[in-house]
């Protein structure tokens, strides 16, 4: 299923918003992949009325269960290695060298997997 450009914008603009997502151009061909299910499911006819009707009702149901389906939901041990080795090769450190409280946030962690991997790079370091 399609998505137009001004759909997409209004796409983006909502969940913007409601959420806080920054949905990129980049991730256009997501819309149609995750959110063609509940098209479906709510018997619309295209993308465009579930934007009307979210738009309608940002509080509503339909509304969390598109934010639901835009959101990626994935947590791992070690994910994301490369700004891992980031951290452990010029992050850390730097940090070391100026003598300065660490604290990290892992935000929208899910499970926590990417938090422990975090520490689990500061206490080898330290």
């Amino acid at each position: 299923m399609n998505i137009t450009e001004s759909d997409f914008q209004r796409l983006q603009s909502f969940l913007k918003g409601y959420s806080g997502i920054s949905l990129s151009v980049s991730k256009k061909y997501l819309v149609s992949n995750r959110l063609t299910s509940l098209v479906v499911s709510n018997n619309f006819t295209d993308l465009t009325e579930l934007i009307d009707k979210i738009e309608s009702y940002p509080s509503g149901v339909l509304a969390k269960d598109v934010i639901d389906e835009m959101t990626t939901n994935e947590t791992f041990w070690f994910r994301d290695e490369k700004q891992f080795r980031l951290l452990e090769k010029k992050l850390l450190p730097d940090l070391a060298a100026s003598n300065r409280q660490i604290k990290v946030w892992s935000a929208a962690c899910s499970s926590g997997q990417e938090a422990y991997t975090v520490s689990v790079y500061v206490q080898n370091h330290f």
